[in-house]
């Protein structure tokens, strides 16, 4: 006796996609039907199994395979070939078409072993629908084991990322707490000396003290807002003719002012500088400003050369120095928000890991792109390469 399929609650409204696609045949004999007909019946469409048998309200199925075996016997043609359909008719294992196929997978393996290959009649609030060969069923579930598995190494893989990018921010977080507490203590410190003065004694020193690390903590601020601002699409540049051999002459002065008597040259060399190139003033700067203050952070001597030149409408310009060079391993993560070479316990260096997140930011609302070339040991070389703002706005808009 078959096991006949517990059918799940009907559905509410028209049956939805799901097993109606997989039906591989919608035939339906009446019980009443002779015999000698259904044989005539799988003679004639040999990729048919079973025929679904209807008596009344009820539903049978007829099994090519039993069906010839039974009919086989000695005397069995003649005894049934005009004989009722109903008398070879077995109970039939239905299921409801809304039912999940992975779960009828399962309560159908639970039959008797003889008939777990048995096909299954499909119904719609007790109305057949057709008949579903398990073959067919057993594909659409290796298919979806296929699927299953594909979303879970997707879901790992997101969920690597999203432990990563925990771990990031957890290490930005204490990052950012020693970077905001050294420069508070340097400037409560100064501001309790000269609490202590007498009057007219000489706070110079610690004045100038509060006022870096003051300058110290709105960079750090600055750096925040920025990269928020940026990630919200909210920093659009505005351009205009540039002097960029004039900035760049700046900005290495500025460089060589913070080596603080470090064996270390600052060189400039421009070749072909353009001519009245249009881009952000204030997004170029910051972006140099960046580049510059990470090798002079990471340069204790040898040179920092700031170097570039025009390319018909592009401009590309480099950052080199003979710092410690990066890891081949370490290079694609430079640009991620949060990141620092420098574990928390062993940094030597200030920084919150933010710089070049905002550096490429602000690269690509100019519509450029920047890049970096190193090997540990023998220094590094940052690239940024940006196209005149006309080359993407003809009207000189914004790009």
């Amino acid at each position: 006796m078959a096991v006949a399929l517990a059918p799940l609650a009907p559905p509410a409204s028209a049956p939805r996609a799901g097993l109606a696609e997989l039906l591989t045949s919608a035939h339906l004999v009446e019980a009443d039907r002779p015999i000698g007909e259904l044989v005539r019946l799988f003679e004639r469409q040999p990729e048919i199994d079973s025929l679904a048998v209807a008596d009344g309200a009820r539903l049978g199925i007829v099994v090519r395979a039993r069906f010839f075996l039974q009919l086989g016997k000695r005397f069995g043609y003649s005894l049934y070939e005009n004989r009722p359909a109903r008398l070879l008719t077995e109970e039939a294992s239905t299921v409801e078409v809304d039912a999940d196929p992975v779960e009828v997978v399962s309560l159908a393996l639970e039959r008797e072993p003889g008939r777990i290959y048995d096909d299954l009649l499909v119904v719609h609030e007790g109305r057949y629908i057709g008949t579903l060969a398990m073959r067919s069923l057993m594909a659409h579930h290796k298919d979806l084991l296929r699927a299953s598995m594909a979303e879970l190494s997707e879901l790992d893989q997101r969920n690597r990322q999203l432990a990563e990018l925990n771990r990031l921010q957890a290490e930005f977080l204490a990052n950012m707490t020693h970077e905001l507490r050294s420069p508070l203590n340097a400037i409560l410190g100064a501001a309790g000396v000269l609490a202590d003065e007498p009057p007219g004694g000489s706070g110079g020193r610690q004045v100038e003290l509060i006022a870096r690390q003051a300058q110290g903590l709105l960079g750090l601020i600055n750096d925040m807002l920025d990269l928020s601002k940026l990630e919200a699409g909210r920093m659009q540049a505005l351009v205009e003719p540039v002097d960029v051999e004039a900035l760049l002459g700046e900005l290495a002065q500025a460089a060589e002012a913070q080596l603080a008597g470090r064996p270390v040259r600052v060189l400039l060399r421009l070749a072909n500088p353009p001519r009245g190139f249009v881009t952000d003033p204030v997004f170029l700067r910051r972006v140099l400003d960046n580049l510059l203050g990470n090798a002079v952070k990471f340069t204790e001597r040898g040179a920092i050369t700031l170097g570039g030149g025009g390319d018909g409408p592009w401009l590309t310009l480099h950052v080199s120095d003979t710092g410690p060079g990066i890891r081949a391993e370490d290079l694609p993560r430079l640009f991620t928000r949060f990141t620092q070479l420098e574990s928390t316990r062993t940094k030597r260096h200030s920084g919150t890991g933010l710089g070049l997140a905002i550096v490429k930011g602000l690269v690509e609302q100019l519509g450029g792109r920047v890049w970096v070339e190193s090997r540990e040991g023998a220094g590094s070389t940052f690239s940024v390469r940006l196209p005149d703002a006309r080359l993407l706005s003809p009207q000189g808009g914004q790009p």
